[in-house]
C-alpha cells in the first residue's frame, strides 16, 4: 500500500480583510502563524484551524501570504510561498520536519521577497526519519506600504 502525502494549502484558510486597505499592522492578521502542514495519511487533507489567515473557506477573501509544503520522493520537501496581494512582501518562514511521534528531526529558516501576485519555492533535503512537515510564517513585511510611508515622510 502506497503512502499518500497530503498537502494543506493555507490558500484554503482565509481571513476577511480588504486588500486595498491592508496595513502591516492590520489587527485582524497575526504577525506569524502556521502556513501549511503535510502529513502521511490516506484520509485526505489535514485541515488545521490555527493556520495563518483564519478559517474563511468561501475563498472570497484570501490572506496576503499563503503557502504549501509537500514531500518529493523520500529525500526532499518542496515549500512554496505565495503573495496573493497587490503589494510587495518580504517573508520569513520556518520549516519543521517531524517524525511519526511528532518529534522535530530537522529545522530550517528561509526568506523570500515576492512581488505582487508572485510565488517562489525551495526544495529542502529531508531529515532522517522525517514523515511530515510544518511550514510556519515567522514574519512578514509589506514593502509597498513601507515605501509609501517613507515617501510621505520625505514630502513632509
Amino acid at each position: 500500500m502506497k503512502e499518500l502525502v497530503t498537502i494543506v494549502l493555507a490558500t484554503i484558510m482565509t481571513v476577511t480583510i480588504g486588500l486595498a486597505e491592508e496595513k502591516v499592522s492590520n489587527p485582524k492578521l497575526p504577525k506569524s502563524g502556521l502556513l501549511a502542514v503535510s502529513s502521511l495519511s490516506g484520509a485526505g487533507n489535514t485541515i488545521t484551524s490555527d493556520a495563518f489567515g483564519g478559517e474563511d473557506f468561501t475563498g472570497a477573501n484570501v490572506a496576503p501570504i499563503t503557502g504549501s509544503v509537500s514531500r518529493v520522493g523520500e529525500s526532499s520537501w518542496v515549500c512554496k510561498v505565495f503573495n496573493n496581494s497587490s503589494d510587495e512582501y518580504s517573508i520569513n518562514v520556518d520549516l519543521k520536519q517531524l517524525d511519526l511521534d511528532g518529534s522535530q528531526v530537522k529545522f530550517g529558516s528561509y526568506s523570500f521577497r515576492l512581488k505582487p501576485g508572485a510565488s517562489d519555492q525551495i526544495t529542502v533535503d529531508s531529515g532522517l526519519n522525517a514523515r511530515r512537515a510544518e511550514l510556519w510564517l515567522r514574519s512578514y513585511k509589506n514593502l509597498s506600504a513601507a515605501r509609501a510611508k517613507s515617501k510621505e515622510d520625505a514630502v513632509q
